[in-house]
C-alpha cells in the first residue's frame, strides 16, 4: 500500500511539474557561447513554465564535474544537464573510469543546436585550400601543426580525423584552453585550429587568420560563402560541436515530455531562434528519440577515431 501511494504521489508531482525552481547544470565557465545558449533557453523555459530555470556553472575536469553532479541528483526533473558533444560522445572514450556510463546514466530530452566551426589557418600559412594543405603536409611529415584546447578535446580529435582521412602526419600542440590556442594561431605558433565561425570571420577580416573551411559535413545557410573541409579533399570529415538537455535516468516521462515540448517551442520560435543564432547556433529540432539516436551515432563515430589512436586520459 505504501509503495502504491508513493507511486501515485510521484505521478501527481510529475503532472504538476514544475512547482519549484529548476537547476540547469552547465559544466563549463560562464560567458562562452555554449553557456549563452543555456541561459537563453533557461529564460524561455522560465517564461513558458512559470518557475525559475537557473543556470549553475559546475566547471572542471573537462566537464566531468558538472556531468557527475547531475548523475548523482534525484531523477525528478529539477536538475537538468545542459551538455555539449565533448561530455557525451568524446569524454566517455577518453576518460573510461568515471564510475558511470554516460550512454545509460542519462536520458535525452531535446537538442538546442549545432555550433558551426571552421578550420582556421595562421595568416602566413602558404596554402588556402584543403588540397593544398594535404600536399604541404605530405611533403613535410610532422611539420604542419594544429592547436587544440587540450588532449582529447574536439579540436584535438578534429586534427586526428584529418590525419586518418587523408593519411597525414600532423603535429598536435595542446594549449590550456581555447583563448591561448587562438592567440597561438594568430601569432603563427601553430598552423591550424578549430574556431567558431563568428570569431573566425572577424579575425579573418582583420587579417589575423584565414578560413580553410567549415568543419560541418554540409554547408551552412548562415555562411553560404564558406566551403566545407569535407569537399576539399577530406571526404567524410565532420567535427561539430552541439548541445542539448538531458536528465538522469528514471525521470518521469511526463516531466521529460513537458521539458521537450517547451524547449522545442522556444528554439523554433522567431525570438528564440534569433537569440540562439546571435550567439552562433544552428538550431536543432529533433525530439527525444531522434536526439538519442543522434547521440548514439556520434558516440560510435568518435569512438572509432579515439580507438584507432588509443587516446586515453587517467
Amino acid at each position: 500500500m505504501l509503495c502504491a501511494l508513493s507511486v501515485v504521489a510521484f505521478s501527481a508531482a510529475a503532472q504538476e511539474y514544475p512547482n519549484k525552481p529548476v537547476k540547469i547544470i552547465v559544466a563549463y565557465k560562464a560567458g562562452g557561447p555554449m553557456d549563452a545558449g543555456a541561459r537563453a533557453v533557461a529564460a524561455g523555459l522560465t517564461k513558458a513554465l512559470g518557475q525559475p530555470f537557473v543556470v549553475e556553472n559546475r566547471t572542471g575536469a573537462a566537464g566531468r564535474i558538472g556531468t557527475e553532479a547531475v548523475y548523482r541528483s534525484k531523477a525528478d526533473g529539477y536538475t537538468l544537464l545542459y551538455a555539449i558533444a565533448d561530455q557525451l560522445v568524446i569524454n566517455p572514450h577518453i576518460f573510461p573510469d568515471v564510475g558511470y556510463d554516460v550512454a545509460t546514466a542519462f536520458e535525452p530530452v531535446a537538442p538546442v543546436g549545432r555550433m558551426p566551426q571552421v578550420v582556421a589557418l595562421t595568416p602566413a600559412f602558404s596554402e588556402t585550400t584543403g588540397q593544398g594543405l594535404i600536399r604541404k603536409a605530405k611533403a613535410s611529415p610532422g611539420k604542419v601543426s594544429y592547436g587544440s584546447w587540450g588532449v582529447g578535446s574536439l579540436a584535438h580529435l578534429s586534427g586526428v580525423m584529418m590525419e586518418q582521412i587523408a593519411g597525414l602526419d600532423l603535429l598536435h600542440v595542446p594549449y590550456q584552453g581555447g583563448a591561448p590556442a587562438q592567440q597561438a594561431l594568430m601569432a603563427g605558433q601553430v598552423d591550424m585550429l578549430l574556431v567558431q565561425v563568428p570569431y573566425a570571420e572577424a579575425q579573418a577580416k582583420a587579417g589575423r587568420m584565414k578560413i580553410l573551411g567549415l568543419s560541418s559535413p554540409r554547408r551552412n545557410a548562415q555562411y553560404p560563402q564558406i566551403p566545407t573541409v569535407a569537399e576539399q579533399g577530406f571526404p567524410g570529415y565532420s567535427a561539430e560541436t552541439w548541445s542539448g538537455f538531458l536528465v538522469p535516468k528514471g525521470t518521469p516521462e511526463a516531466v521529460k515530455n513537458t521539458l521537450a515540448r517547451a524547449i522545442h517551442d522556444f528554439v523554433t520560435s522567431p525570438a528564440g531562434q534569433a537569440q540562439l543564432e546571435d550567439v552562433g547556433f544552428e538550431v536543432m529540432t529533433e525530439g527525444p528519440a531522434e536526439f538519442g539516436a543522434f547521440i548514439r551515432t556520434e558516440y560510435d563515430r568518435w569512438g572509432k577515431v579515439v580507438g584507432e589512436r588509443h587516446i586515453m586520459m587517467q
